[in-house]
């Protein structure tokens, strides 16, 4: 139960409510306040009917339904949205405890913040820097970047301007950096399949110098053409380092698809035997 005390006893103690335990003029049983002796529910209900008068006001159950919406309409430019990070970002109050959507999308969100970021470049930068380096620093941190990445991912595909732009970059820089390309995809391939291991674009330089530009298998020349192959297979329990790595032309390459070393070469010698069978039928028939 709290304690009933007078105003003037709460002014001597330095507090800034006091409580009477009766009623105020219009009946609530509250604290009061000391500066002006005014119940604390007539004060709350003055400041919502205040707030309730200026425009776009919204009430808590409404803000609450507008959050949980599966759609959001930018205050903007007035196009409604999917109510998701991809399409707007989250903003939040530390000090409040709070978090949820921005009232803007991110495009016009970004037209808006443009000047400012141009005039303020280099201290930002150096601020995410800073943050980022910090946030990495803890696991939590790295999965949230892993999730910012991924919406990132998500949203640029999502515009087909974007995507198709940067599909026409993508593919432009695999044709000028081959060797980055395999390497890049051959480390996807392994982290399905749980290989271990990792090559580089220079591994793979090194061995296209060490086969002298030739195929490991057929001993063709390859130039600039060929395939990184896994001597031992990824899906066969083979390692994504550069010591199982073999410069091979494609047909060599495709042909091997999933075989061993010893399966594979059982394979070329079967197929040299059949290459040579009509000619050695011709010349018994002659």
């Amino acid at each position: 139960m709290r304690e009933i005390t007078t105003r003037a006893q709460a002014r001597e103690r330095g507090s800034l409510t006091y409580f009477t335990g009766e009623p105020c003029i219009h009946g609530h049983v509250a604290e009061r306040r000391v500066d002006n002796g005014c119940c604390r529910e007539c004060v709350l209900i003055a400041k919502q009917t205040k707030r309730s008068k200026r425009p776009g006001y919204r009430t808590r159950a409404e803000m609450d339904a507008a959050r949980d919406a599966p759609t959001r309409r930018c205050k903007a430019c007035g196009e409604e949205l999917p109510a998701t990070s991809e399409f707007f970002v989250t903003v939040r109050n530390k000090e409040k405890g709070w978090s949820g959507l921005a009232t803007e999308c991110r495009d016009c969100r970004n037209k808006r913040f443009g000047p400012y970021y141009e005039e303020n470049r280099e201290e930002l930068i150096a601020r995410a820097t800073a943050q980022t380096n910090a946030r990495r620093q803890t696991p939590e941190g790295r999965e949230k970047e892993r999730v910012w990445a991924r919406d990132g991912a998500r949203r640029r595909s999502a515009d087909p301007k974007k995507r198709a732009r940067k599909t026409r970059v993508q593919r432009a820089y695999n044709k000028k950096n081959p060797e980055v390309f395999m390497a890049s995809r051959a480390k996807r391939r392994a982290r399905l399949l749980e290989a271990e291991g990792a090559y580089t674009a220079t591994d793979v330089r090194k061995q296209y110098a060490k086969q002298r530009g030739r195929c490991f298998w057929c001993k063709e020349e390859v130039g600039d053409d060929y395939h990184v192959d896994h001597y031992v297979p990824l899906s066969r329990g083979g390692s994504n380092w550069p010591s199982n790595i073999r410069i091979a032309c494609s047909s060599c390459n495709l042909s091997k698809h999933d075989k061993l070393p010893e399966e594979f070469r059982a394979y070329l010698a079967e197929v040299a035997l059949l290459a040579q069978a009509p000619a050695a039928g011709s010349i018994e028939s002659t």
